[in-house]
């Protein structure tokens, strides 16, 4: 990836970069993106009419999202204090959750690795039980672990566990597949175990990038937890879920903002130390103690990460008295989920094509209308202060949630997939648009400077040398969040806005656990084929 500092000097006026002059396309290739685009475009038209999409309705609805907003935007704070500790416990959640899950994935990742394990059906039990981790969404396991151990905190923990867990232990094992295996192959020769030179081989190299993951997702665990509590699974959702239940939207406002806060402090320290872990550099900014850190930065690791645990688990009410009914209860739910109702399946497929559209519409909506925010969000192509107040406008859209956004267009739209289409949009607007940002702050300037240097305007720039140098990225980002789009379309019908979560949610409640069973079995399948299909595309483009 190209320094986003970089400069052309000494450019002729008349130069033109060699990779902007390349030749024109094949006929066939012209003609299969026509082909692939019509298809696209003839897919959106069919699913936005089959989930009766309306422009009309969304602008008739203005007038009552636009009551809510000015709820919203009158917050009450004068309780603020007593949501404080449901905000901690949120945090210490997302602690407990992200460490414990990461540190699994740590081991488990080398068990994953193509070049640690060489046995192809050991290879494809422990892949397949990582993918099946990550099919399954964070709100989905939170219902399934309060069905188990009740409402709670404890919920909440285990179900970051496992998603924390699914996400590092992938991107962890790749890391491993791309480490250099020449130290690792030195120590074999001189008889070292596998384990011995995962750690002392590999380890080392994969480190820096391995602690960037579970910084990345520790900003993603403080957000998941802030709704977890809709299901009952602890943390501040729950006071949250309250004054949402009780039409109090000054307060819940009050709360937002909280969350906002805490999630823009947690997201600005996460990324500054990820770009330092990246780059190769110590945190620690004196010379002196930097010294010290790095001669005993493997106690001082372990009581951090010792201390960080014991801080997360303080104080917070693990209902361990749930365990004994919650293994009783586990195991009807697995005799139920290994019993499918079968009879169940034609309005399973409905549903299921519903989450689909819902995630196909959402994704295109936020895939369109993220660029220009994108490209805003870009310090190298827009003015300092311009960009970091878009930066800062698109951490507030990212800390709506697509339940909260839900409700809100519910109250529009009316509940059904046009809600939950909307939600999932905006959500990725600003996902999307930080990713956008990133691959132009990213990109190689030269061929910007040669344009420039030869009189081209700024659209001629843009055309030429910007979209083409990042549109295979902004594709690849576009398809990886149709992959979480699909996984977010299944929950957001937890609160009516479409797609399989209503029914999963009520078979949960109701102990149907064959019904859900069935429906657990098509997501898991739903989101294999997603990744699966999405994947193969994204590595043709990059």
């Amino acid at each position: 990836m190209a320094d986003p500092t970089r400069r052309s000097e000494n450019v002729p006026p008349d130069a033109l970069p060699v990779s902007l002059s390349a030749p024109p396309k094949d006929a066939g290739v012209r003609l299969r993106n026509t082909a692939l685009f019509v298809a696209l475009v003839g897919l959106a038209a069919y699913t936005a009419a089959d989930t009766q999409v309306s422009l009309s309705a969304l602008v008739q609805g203005f007038p009552y999202m636009g009551r809510l907003f000015v709820a919203f935007f009158s917050p009450d704070f004068a309780d603020i204090a007593r949501y404080v500790p449901a905000l901690a416990e949120t945090i210490q959640m997302a602690v407990a959750g992200t460490l414990i899950g990461s540190l699994l994935a740590l081991g488990y990742a080398f068990l994953a690795a193509r070049n640690f394990v060489t046995h192809r059906g050991a290879l494809w039990v422990t892949r397949g039980f990582m993918n099946l981790v990550r099919t399954i969404p964070d709100l989905l396991f939170a219902a399934l672990f309060v069905a188990v151990f009740g409402i709670g905190a404890l919920s909440g923990i285990l179900a970051l566990i496992f998603f924390s867990f699914g996400i590092v232990a992938k991107l962890t094992s790749e890391t491993i597949e791309a480490a250099d295996m020449g130290p690792a192959e030195a120590l074999y020769a001189a008889g070292a175990t596998p384990a011995v030179a995962a750690v002392y081989a590999v380890l080392p190299q994969i480190l820096p990038q391995y602690l960037s993951y579970v910084l990345y997702v520790f900003e993603i665990n403080v957000r998941v937890s802030t709704v977890l509590g809709l299901v009952g699974a602890g943390g501040i959702g729950v006071p949250l879920k309250a004054a949402l239940n009780l039409l109090q939207y000054d307060r819940a406002s009050a709360i937002l903002l909280l969350v906002f806060l805490a999630v823009l402090l947690i997201e600005w320290t996460s990324q500054y130390l990820r770009r330092r872990l990246t780059e190769g550099e110590s945190p620690a900014a004196p010379s002196q103690l930097g010294g010290v850190f790095r001669r005993f930065r493997g106690p001082i690791a372990f009581l951090g990460v010792a201390a960080a645990l014991v801080w997360s688990f303080w104080g917070i009410d693990l209902n361990t008295k749930g365990f004994s009914v919650g293994a009783q209860m586990a195991g009807r739910i697995l005799a139920g989920i290994f019993r499918p109702e079968w009879s169940y399946a034609p309005e399973l497929l409905v549903a299921l094509w519903e989450s689909v559209e819902i995630a196909y519409l959402g994704t295109l909506l936020a895939a369109v209308l993220a660029l220009p925010f994108g490209f805003w969000a870009a310090r190298n192509v827009t003015p300092a202060p311009f960009a970091a107040g878009t930066k800062v406008f698109l951490s507030a859209v990212r800390t709506f949630p697509e339940l909260m956004l839900a409700i809100v267009f519910m109250v529009g739209v009316g509940p059904g997939a046009y809600a939950g289409i909307l939600a999932v949009g905006v959500h990725s607007i600003g996902m999307l648009a930080k990713l956008y940002g990133e691959a132009v702050e990213a990109m190689d300037m030269g061929p910007v400077e040669a344009l420039r240097a030869a009189g081209a305007d700024g659209l001629g720039v843009f055309r030429w040398a910007i979209f083409p140098q990042v549109l295979p990225e902004l594709l690849s980002y576009a398809i990886y969040r149709f992959e979480i789009n699909m996984r977010a379309a299944t929950v957001v019908g937890v609160v009516g806005a479409g797609g399989i979560g209503a029914p999963l949610l009520f078979a949960l409640q109701s102990h149907a656990w064959e019904r859900a069973g069935i429906i657990l079995l098509g997501i898991v399948v739903l989101v294999s084929l997603t990744d699966a299909l999405s994947g193969a595309v994204r590595r043709r483009l990059v």
